[in-house]
Formats: structure tokens, C-alpha cells, sequence
């Protein structure tokens, strides 16, 4: 599986592309779930990360961290999902996963004429990542690992460059 570098002022981390969408659908749902207003930076940051999510270029996912105006906010957000992730049984699962990648395919829909139609979007959901049986709520820690590096990162706590992978080998599932 293709990875991608997540990075902010020359730092970052290597991580699957199936890590970085799960990601990006969750960080979409949450903005959405929010009362911010509708013309907010909030939103458009949603937007440019429903476009990364879009997996056109293997290897070439953009967490899009230079578009973010007030890091509290995402930092926030991004701990509200760990949150859930920790203490929801329902949050972290493969019919969940899919209702959010379904919710971004369809503001893509649209916003950007992305895809031709709902079916079209189903047909992507079937054939996509989570389809194949996954269970990805054996994957909890490894996302709320994900999920801190990726605020460490954004609090401009990280100061070298490093692969998410590393961080992930001592994790028992």
C-alpha cells in the first residue's frame, strides 16, 4: 500500500494512504457535527481534505496542515475523535467508517460534481478499502496513534521527520 508524508514547516510523518483517509473522513464528520459558521476556514479546510481523501494519486495524500488558520480548533477536534474512538463502541467500525467515507463522496458529489451519482458512490463504497471484510475496530490504538501524532505534529511538537510504522510496532491490538 502506498504512503504518504504528512507534514508541517518541513516536519511530518510517512503513513498509509488507508490510514490518512480514515483519518481525513473522521476529521470531515467531526467538522461537521460542530456549529461553525458556514463561511468559516473550518469548512473550506473540510473541503480540501474531502478532496484529498479521493485516493487519484497513491502516495500523494495531503493532510492540507498549511490550510489550517486556528490549530486549537483542529487540535480540539482531532481529540474529540480520540475521545470517541476510546469510548464509543459504535464509532470506530467498519459500517461507521463507511457512513462517513459515504457522507464525504456525497459533499464531493456535491460541491465538485466528483462523482456522476449516488450509485456511483455506492459501487466505490463496495469495491473500496473497507469492503473486504476489515476489521478495523481491531485497529483502535493504531489510530489513536495515528491521531496524536498527527496533533504533535500540528502543535509543532515533532522535531524530526518520522515514519508512523515505527510508532505502530510495539502496539498490541
Amino acid at each position: 500500500m502506498a504512503s504518504s508524508f504528512i507534514e508541517l514547516n518541513n516536519v511530518g510523518f510517512w503513513a498509509s494512504d488507508g490510514f490518512i483517509e480514515a483519518i481525513q473522513y473522521c476529521i470531515i464528520h467531526e467538522i461537521e457535527l460542530q456549529n461553525f459558521p458556514k463561511d468559516s476556514w473550518v469548512y473550506e479546510y473540510r473541503n480540501q481534505i474531502a478532496l484529498q481523501s479521493i485516493p487519484l494519486v497513491y502516495g500523494g495524500m495531503s493532510m492540507c496542515l498549511e490550510d489550517i488558520v486556528e490549530k486549537p480548533i483542529i487540535i480540539r477536534i482531532i481529540d474529540q475523535i480520540v475521545y470517541k474512538i476510546n469510548n464509543d463502541d459504535d464509532y470506530f467500525t467498519l459500517s461507521n467508517m463507511q457512513q462517513m467515507q459515504r457522507r464525504t463522496m456525497k459533499l464531493l458529489l456535491k460541491k465538485y460534481n466528483i462523482y456522476r451519482n449516488d450509485e456511483e458512490i455506492e459501487e466505490d463504497i463496495r469495491n473500496g478499502r473497507w469492503s473486504c471484510g476489515v476489521c478495523i475496530s481491531k485497529l483502535k490504538k493504531r489510530y489513536i496513534c495515528a491521531f496524536e501524532l498527527l496533533n504533535t505534529l500540528i502543535k509543532g511538537e515533532l522535531n524530526e521527520s518520522c515514519d508512523l510504522s515505527t510508532y505502530l510496532i510495539n502496539l498490541e491490538d
